[in-house]
């Protein structure tokens, strides 16, 4: 495959990542709120990311052991469930650790399309690529709010969240049948 048809992938995979990300990140706080207290939300924000500092010490060994495809293919799919089952649940006891999950898998996700990313680009192409790799991201947040606003009716947050994960379905068949 050709280094411009695997970056144009790249680049509408970080569209459709950033956009799953996007729709339901500006109602997490308020979606956590309504099953538990401000301070508790903030400590579920706190430990999703202080797991993603542990997550990211072991992925150079999870790297090794998976390879960067079988990794992503792995988080996307841990992705797509914890996804489904927030927008399921109605439980405070499933809801913190599913979404403290969640929250650690994003930048998983973003570092290991950057992993691919960095293996399409030369030192001449750098700023090109990654400007258009995060002017796609960037698309993705602007649009978001308006469709969430849409999606979100009389507080139905599950609406958001089975969006998000109806986002990654065209990733994952992009990332086997693309990269």
């Amino acid at each position: 495959m050709s280094q411009k048809r695997t970056l144009y992938t790249i680049y509408i995979l970080n569209f459709f990542l950033a956009f799953s990300i996007a729709i339901p990140a500006y109602f997490n706080s308020t979606f956590l709120k309504e099953y538990t207290s401000e301070k508790f939300v903030g400590l579920i924000f706190t430990v999703g990311s202080f797991l993603t500092l542990i997550a990211f010490a072991n992925m150079p060994r999870v790297l090794r052991a998976l390879t960067n495809y079988k990794t992503i293919i792995s988080l996307l799919l841990l992705q797509i469930v914890l996804l489904l089952t927030l927008s399921a649940s109605s439980t405070i006891l499933l809801i913190a650790p599913i979404f403290i999950l969640y929250w650690t898998v994003i930048p998983l996700l973003r570092f290991n399309l950057d992993i691919f990313l960095e293996s399409q680009s030369t030192d001449e192409e750098t700023g090109r690529i990654r400007g258009i790799f995060l002017t796609s991201a960037n698309i993705a947040w602007v649009f978001a709010p308006a469709i969430a606003g849409l999606i979100l009716t009389n507080g139905d947050y599950w609406k958001t969240f089975l969006t998000s994960s109806l986002l990654i379905l065209p990733m994952i068949y992009l990332v086997r049948t693309r990269l």
